[in-house]
């Protein structure tokens, strides 16, 4: 079954996309925004001309504003240039600045007149642009794409490769074949492709077309396309080395560079990270400023992440003028993408009417649909609705109604859900008596006396036969908590509960028994079956 929002075909993430309704890309004021935050200097996709062909005179005063940023001055000296010029490399830089949408609004049509001009003049890398722009064109222009991409793969064009690859993984154009993805992967990467390297270490990683996995070999291509720049390796990179069974040594500092090397690169979720490190002062050496752009940055690739971190400084105040209507349009994209953190904030504003329109059905749904996902903080919130009296009559009667209330009694202990499991415990219902200590517990002082009144619930729960309450009263006895320590009764009551197979109780009453002397331990089995036989009765 397919889930919302998810694909069954595997899919890698790419820096720089072509699309149907354009090109993604980093918008030129974030670049250089992160440039002086970071500094950074942006790599040049521009390019430097290779082919041998004598550039016109003008085009080192196009490449110096290239360079410098301005791109409206770069393109619109190379429109002037491009019909007089006879030079493919002219053609062709103008085809990849109005592909990109650099210097002004981008024009994939005129992209492809003008790298069609280039290709007509034999200039290889026109082959390679090309075929990427109608790869992400009209599915009429695949075959096309593939074609010329087939060619510049086969002359050794490594971007080529690259972008082959990806049509043979996603079966566009061509018939989906992972197998062939691999191998033009791998083809890629030998020459250096950081896209590759990064894709290519995913296959090694997950098996994607179920072929050899090798950890170490993931690893090294991970590194290697990190290190090149790739903000896609060097963010999944800068996690590793915060995840202990990646098997890489904790390195803060270097994970610190790479996600912001990361977010420099127009990662999405590298650009919410920091973002929000930088509002939140946890980033002193970024300007606020350039934190704010970030978040706004990633929120405006969809990012959920990026959305939910934007509606915080909205919802706050932190970096721009407090707004609920703008935190709850941003907390709502979120939600909508499935992001678990946002839909439970939409469940709170819709409650208290922030930002939005006061709507209890809709707070109880975004409730009810994290709940599903198994959130323990929305199952919270449904215990308390309960208790406050504003869920429907119908889930009253709910299956998971009294692990609600537990969760909402554990989360506020002087709440209205802990009085109702008090009421439930005190009318002899054990799961409530169970549940009693740990509540009482959760208070930031507990009084002695109320402390007392639980543990004697919990002895009324295990008396009753229940094997976790058994459990958890011969783990009070043998640590002394609330209770004089005694391993008898310790013993006695985890033999009841290993009696009842309750996980992990067999291994705890051997352990005890290494502490006990013979005789103990034939009382605490007399106390067991004593204990067992009046239950019976």
């Amino acid at each position: 079954m397919t889930r919302k929002g998810f694909s069954m075909r595997p899919s890698l993430p790419q820096p720089l996309r072509f699309v149907s309704n354009g090109i993604q890309r980093r918008p030129a004021a974030l670049a250089l925004a992160l440039v002086a935050m970071l500094g950074v200097a942006v790599p040049s996709a521009y390019g430097a001309d290779d082919s041998g062909g004598a550039l016109p005179a003008d085009m080192e005063a196009i490449e110096k504003a290239y360079l410098a940023g301005d791109y409206e001055t770069a393109r619109a000296a190379l429109i002037a240039l491009a019909d007089d010029s006879a030079s493919p490399v002219v053609w062709y830089r103008l085809g990849h600045m109005l592909a990109e949408g650099r210097g002004g609004a981008q024009d994939l049509e005129a992209a492809k007149a003008w790298l069609g001009k280039a290709l007509e003049a034999d200039y290889a890398d026109a082959r390679t642009l090309l075929g990427r722009i109608l790869l992400s064109g009209d599915e009429s222009e695949a075959a096309r794409a593939v074609a010329l991409l087939g060619e510049a793969a086969a002359a050794g064009d490594a971007t080529a490769q690259y972008a082959l690859a990806n049509a043979a993984m996603r079966g566009i154009g061509m018939e989906a074949d992972l197998a062939e993805a691999r191998r033009l992967f791998e083809a890629s990467a030998e020459a250096g492709n950081a896209r590759a390297q990064y894709a290519l270490s995913q296959f090694y990683d997950k098996g994607i077309d179920g072929g050899v996995q090798d950890s170490a070999k993931a690893l090294a291509l991970l590194q290697a396309a990190a290190g090149q720049g790739n903000a896609w390796a060097q963010f999944d990179l800068a996690r590793r080395l915060g995840d202990p069974a990646s098997g890489l040594a904790p390195d803060e500092a270097l994970a610190d560079r790479l996600l912001k090397s990361a977010a420099q690169g127009g990662h999405p979720q590298a650009l919410a990270i920091v973002g929000m490190q930088t509002l939140q002062g946890r980033s002193p050496d970024i300007a606020p400023d350039a934190g704010l752009a970030m978040l706004q940055a990633s929120a405006g690739m969809g990012d959920p992440i990026g959305q939910n971190n934007l509606g915080w400084a909205y919802a706050t105040g932190t970096g721009v003028t407090q707004d609920d209507v703008a935190a709850a349009r941003l907390y709502g994209q979120a939600a909508d993408a499935g992001y678990l953190p946002a839909a439970l904030v939409m469940a709170s504003f819709f409650e208290a009417g922030r930002g939005v329109p006061q709507d209890m059905a809709r707070a109880v749904a975004l409730y009810l649909e994290a709940a599903e996902k198994e959130s323990p903080a929305a199952l919270a919130h449904l215990g308390r609705l309960s208790a406050q009296g504003d869920l429907p009559q119908e889930l009253a009667s709910h299956s998971d109604h009294g692990a609600w209330l537990r969760l909402a009694a554990l989360q506020w202990p002087d709440s209205d859900a802990a009085a109702m499991v008090l009421e439930a415990a005190q009318a002899g219902d054990p799961a409530a008596q169970l549940w009693m200590l740990e509540i009482v517990e959760a208070r930031d002082a507990p009084e002695a006396a109320d402390l007392a009144m639980a543990v004697g619930f919990l002895e009324s729960a295990a008396q009753a036969g229940e094997p976790q309450a058994q459990f958890r009263l011969g783990q009070l006895f043998a640590r002394g908590d609330h209770v004089a320590q005694d391993f008898v009764k310790a013993h006695g009551w985890t033999n009841l509960a290993a009696a009842g197979g309750y996980p992990g109780a067999r291994e705890a009453r051997g352990a005890l028994a290494d502490l006990m002397t013979p005789e103990q331990i034939a009382e605490a089995q007399a106390m067991a079956r004593a204990l067992l036989s009046g239950a019976r009765q």
